[in-house]
Parts: C-alpha cells; structure tokens; sequence
C-alpha cells in the first residue's frame, strides 16, 4: 500500500509538467473536432482558445508590477480547472465551451512561463529535479489522453475535459502542499496595466480573432480586414523596433532565436494540424501529429541538455537538428518522424533559452520568463500571418478561387496540391532562417 501511494504521489507531482507543456495542444485538437463552419458556436471555443493563448502573455508582460510566480502558477491552474470543467459542460450547454475555450486559452499563455519561473527558483534553492523514472509516469498520463482523443466526438467531447479537470486538480493538489505556494497579490496596484502593452494586447487580439474567425466561418471580408490590420500593426512594430534598437537589454541574435523559436512551435502545432486535417482527415491528427509530438517533447526533457552537452557548439548543433526534420517533412511517409525530430529540438532549443534568460541580469528575475514567451509568441503569430499570406500568394498564382482558402474542408480545388506547395516554401523559407539566425549568432559570439 506504502507503494501504491508513493506511486500516486510521484504521479501527481508530474501533473505540472505535464499540464505547462501539453496545454497548448491539448484543447487545440479537442476544439477543433468542433467546427463545422456553419454555426458560429462550433467556432467560436477554437477561436478563443487559441486567440487567448497567444496573447495572454501580453496581459502579464503589461502588468505594471508582475504577479508573484506562485501566485501565478496557481491562478494558472485554477483557471485551467475551470477551462476544463466548461468545456465538460458544454456538451450539456454548448455556450459554456466559450467560456472554456477563454479559460484553458489563458492557462496556455500563463502556465508555462510560471512553471519555468518556479523550476529555475525551485533549482538555485537546491531541490531536486524531476527523476528520469518519473517521465514513464508521464508516458502513463499520456495514455487517457491519448485514447480520449481517437473517442468519436460526442464520447471526445466528455472524456478529454473530463481528464484535464482530473489532472489540474491533482496539479493544484499537489502543490498546495508546499508552504511557498500561496496567493498574493498585494503588490499590484490600481493601475494595474501599462497603457502601451495593453494597447499591443488589445490589437493583437482583435486582428488575431478576426483571421481565425474568418477563416473558420469561411468569412473574407474578416479574413481581409486581419491581415491588412496585422500589416499595418507589423510594419509599425517594426518602425518601433528600428528607432529603439540601442535600447534592447537583449543581443539581437537571442531575441531572433526566441523569435523563431515561437515560429517553429506554431509551424508545428498550427501547420502540422492544418495539413494533416487537409491532406488525411483530422482523425489521423492523434496518430500523425499529438503522438510524434508528446513523444519528441518527452525525449527532449530527458536527452535535450545531454545532446547539448556533447557538442561544443551547441546552438548549432541544435538549429542544425532543426534543418533535418524540416528536410524530412519534405518526404510524405516521413511526414510524422520529422514533426518528432522539429519537436525534440524546438523543445531542447526553448530548454536552452530558459537557461539563457535564467543566467541573464540584464532583465528583472521577475520579468524574465515573460520577456522571453512574450517574444517567442511573437513569432507564432508573425508565422500565423505569413502562412495565411503565403496560401493567398500561391492561390492567387495557381489561379484558383482565393475562396479556396475558406472552404479547404470541402476541397473546390486540388487543396492536397495546394498545401504540399505551401510545405515546400515554408520549408524553404525556415531554413534559410536557420542559416540567417546562425550566422548572426556566430558573428555576435566571435566580435
């Protein structure tokens, strides 16, 4: 008996883990078994999970004082169990999936950061690390979920929540029992938020909801209006950018490998379920995307700093183990073990980040891991746009209906066709960012 509770509680403190980095996938294919582009309910819980998730950050990066770390992870997870407990409801009132997609939407910009920030606070007061044995007890935790996801829809829809709520509870449970874990919030003010990042916050919601309602409710005139805006937004930001340059805390070659960083975790998760949904069926997304990409990120926590380790250049090795999954990507039948290779670096690539920003006095500790996830963010919704603009471009040059773009699930055109172009020049066009962020590395690091 002594085991099995030792067992359990072993279980439990995995849950964090877990949670901070299946999040942001998890709900994404649970939502998206839900559109069917007709009604704008079925719409509307992917929208706003996704809409959340990527500018959540932006919500803590403009606090003007930031929320303690465990406060944050707290607050992280209770709202994460309501997320989920929603999401379970909605079957019963499909309005309430609104309110999960909102709530498991801001669990996935806000959990991640403060599990890291807790790790690395956890780390220099000299507790333990997760052992390697504990990370079977993830594969474990796995396996629901897993199943839950190949359920069919109306069976998914209950299964899936219901596990999320189960886990975040025993994650809540679990760290409840620590003495530092503890709700405080009395160093934030009445003013709360910085009026220029929350002016960021509020644009790039708005453009980010109208591209992912336009295109799932088969709507051009929203589809239109966000990438104009996100133009508009885009070259302001950069114009910001060019007259604020001497003033960055960070090296430039960091701040472009947490930018690309975030391209590569949205061309994974974004693409990746975009083109097997068109090209197989979102039935296969578990098989061919969720399996290779738990697989990978369980594999990178074990061997990512190893792999590091054993090579004197280590970002180059790194970005080098990038180029090789995008290669394999190019290859139909090895479509799934390059989403698993682009994983496990991307995962070990972000490892190294942590690490780097952790080491850096350049910006306040409490404010660290938000730089860093607000910038990578960045990068995930700049990818988001230009692959949008990018299936505009080679419609517009097949000369095929631009509408195409809104109605993949009913395949006017050759969509296969389509989208084994639009993974050709992506593919193209991250490598050739590989080879510019490594260049810019190597020149910083040798002047």
């Amino acid at each position: 008996m002594q085991k099995v509770r030792k067992i359990v509680s072993a279980a439990v403190e995995t849950t964090p883990f877990l949670l901070s980095n299946l999040i942001t996938i998890i709900p994404y294919f649970m939502y998206i078994h839900l559109l069917n582009g007709r009604q704008v309910i079925s719409v509307l819980p992917f929208v706003l999970f996704y809409t959340f998730r990527m500018t959540g950050i932006f919500l803590l990066k403009g606090l003007k004082e930031p929320i303690e770390k465990y406060t944050l992870m707290i607050v992280a997870l209770l709202i994460g169990s309501l997320g989920s407990i929603f999401s379970l409801l909605g079957e019963v009132y499909p309005t309430f999936y609104l309110i999960g997609g909102i709530g498991l939407g801001l669990c996935a910009a806000w959990l991640p950061p403060a599990n890291v920030s807790v790790h690395f606070y956890e780390k220099k007061q000299g507790q333990a690390k997760m052992p390697n044995w504990q990370y079977l007890l993830v594969l474990l935790l796995l396996i629901p979920l897993f199943w839950g996801l190949t359920l069919p829809l109306s069976k998914q829809m209950l299964i899936v929540p219901a596990i999320l709520t189960i886990y975040f509870i025993a994650a809540y449970y679990g760290i409840r029992r620590h003495p530092d874990y503890q709700l405080d919030f009395k160093h934030l003010s009445r003013q709360m938020f910085s009026l220029r990042e929350f002016i960021y916050f509020a644009l790039f919601f708005v453009i980010l909801f109208l591209l992912r309602s336009g295109r799932l409710m088969f709507n051009e005139f929203y589809l239109n209006i966000a990438i104009l805006g996100f133009t508009l937004l885009f070259l302001t930001l950069i114009f910001s950018l060019q007259r604020k340059y001497q003033q960055w805390v960070l090296p430039l070659w960091q701040n472009l490998i947490t930018f690309l960083n975030g391209i590569f975790g949205n061309f994974i998760i974004l693409f990746g379920s975009f083109y097997v949904s068109a090209v197989y069926g979102r039935a296969q997304l578990v098989y061919m995307l969720f399996i290779p990409y738990a697989v990978g990120m369980i594999l990178a926590s074990l061997f990512g700093e190893k792999v590091r380790r054993k090579t004197n250049k280590s970002l180059h090795s790194q970005l080098f183990g990038l180029g090789i999954g995008l290669l394999l990507m190019l290859i139909p039948s090895f479509f799934s073990l390059g989403i698993f290779v682009l994983t496990f670096f991307q995962k070990s690539i972000n490892q190294w980040l942590n690490q780097l920003y952790d080491e850096s006095d350049k910006i306040p500790a409490s404010r660290k891991f938000t730089a860093k996830y607000a910038t990578a963010n960045l990068g995930s919704i700049f990818h988001q746009f230009m692959m949008m603009v990018g299936m505009t471009l080679v419609l517009y040059l097949r000369h095929d209906p631009l509408q195409s773009i809104l109605l993949y699930q009913q395949q006017p055109v050759d969509f296969v066709a389509v989208m084994t172009i639009i993974k050709q020049v992506s593919i193209i066009c991250l490598l050739i960012a590989l080879i510019i962020v490594e260049r810019i590395e190597k020149h910083a690091v040798n002047h």
